[in-house]
């Protein structure tokens, strides 16, 4: 097992998750001013379901003009599969609200994550020349040092999003709501008086 490449199938779905979560936090702050970090961890129950989800639709497609009780069947499992994505997303769905970042913001974030890309490709050329020299075992990595892996992976995607979080605005705050029934604007004056 090297740095990037675990063994075990729930590893490789939990960094599969985070990087891709991890990669496209930018995006998301931008777009919807929020990281769904729970995503992560959705990620590994509702990625192995999508596939069912998809059979379902198909064989409800194919069935539903010859058998109809079949195809209703095939609709009511993917409409439960739905439930259970709807249940985990409104129970476990927990997202940091970050704003709109600044360019400068995104910037950062990328050159952080290139330099960290960077740093492991380099402990990872190490490794495999310590293993050539016969320092170290080629198959087994010690516990304490997976753990060690996991949590400086964890780490990065905490200073990652670190990133990305806003500023406290140092002068007048002017914020306008639009809440359906009438328009307000909210005042906030750098002593913090509203």
């Amino acid at each position: 097992e090297r740095w990037g490449r675990p063994k075990r199938p729930w590893e490789k779905a939990l960094l599969s998750s985070l990087c891709a979560t991890a990669g496209t936090m930018p995006v998301a702050a931008w777009h919807y001013f929020q990281v769904a970090v729970s995503g992560i961890w959705l990620n590994l129950l509702v990625l192995p379901l999508s596939s069912l989800l998809l059979l379902s639709a198909v064989l409800t497609a194919v069935s539903s003009g010859m058998f109809p009780v079949l195809g209703a069947f095939f609709a009511g499992t993917g409409h439960y599969i739905l439930v259970l994505y709807r249940f985990l997303c409104e129970c476990g769905g927990k997202s940091v609200r970050t704003g709109r970042p600044d360019g400068w913001q995104i910037a950062a974030f990328y050159g952080l994550l290139l330099l960290f890309v960077i740093a492991g490709r380099i402990l990872r050329k190490r490794e495999a020349a310590r293993r050539e020299r016969g320092f170290c075992s080629k198959d087994e990595v010690a516990p304490g040092k997976k753990a060690a892996r996991w949590a400086v992976l964890g780490a990065v995607f905490l200073l990652l999003l670190c990133v990305l979080l806003p500023f406290p605005d140092r002068g007048l705050t002017v914020v306008n709501l639009d809440v359906g029934q009438g328009d307000s604007t909210f005042l906030r004056t750098p002593d913090g008086t509203c």
